[in-house]
């Protein structure tokens, strides 16, 4: 019987986000489910070029949890305008509910909900992000 995402060692160490808050707390999943939150912070995004999210640690967004890819995905900032786009990744990409097509990139703004397989985060800056808590 395979494990849960949680009952899984990670093996490596994640590193230290800038902050922190909510590690333990029941978090619903793409699918409906209540799991426990494997962890949770704030990534800074750099001001131009590609960040890879996924599995890998060299990631500069790592999501330590098996339904994510070893590289899901980019977040790009052009002009100021930051981007998600799926890099094939086998559980999928949505953002608002939408599912991404392998390449296809979508404009991300404050507040916007992207699922990484069963791992959801929230984009936006520091300001919109603390008026959600």
């Amino acid at each position: 019987m395979p494990l849960e995402p949680w009952e899984i060692d990670q093996g490596e160490e994640t590193p230290t986000p800038l902050a922190t808050i909510g590690a333990g707390h029941r978090v619903d999943t793409a699918a409906g489910k209540k799991v426990p939150s494997l962890a949770t912070g704030c990534f800074p995004l750099p001001e131009a070029g590609p960040l890879t999210v996924g599995r890998l640690s060299g990631a500069g967004v790592p999501i330590r949890q098996p339904t994510v890819s070893r590289f899901h995905a980019q977040i790009n900032c052009i002009n100021g305008v930051f981007s998600v786009r799926d890099t094939g990744s086998y559980n999928g990409t949505v953002v608002n509910n939408r599912v991404l097509e392998q390449g296809e990139a979508l404009a991300l703004t404050n507040g916007d909900v992207v699922i990484f397989g069963e791992a959801q985060l929230v984009f936006g800056d520091l300001d919109s992000l603390a008026a959600l808590i």
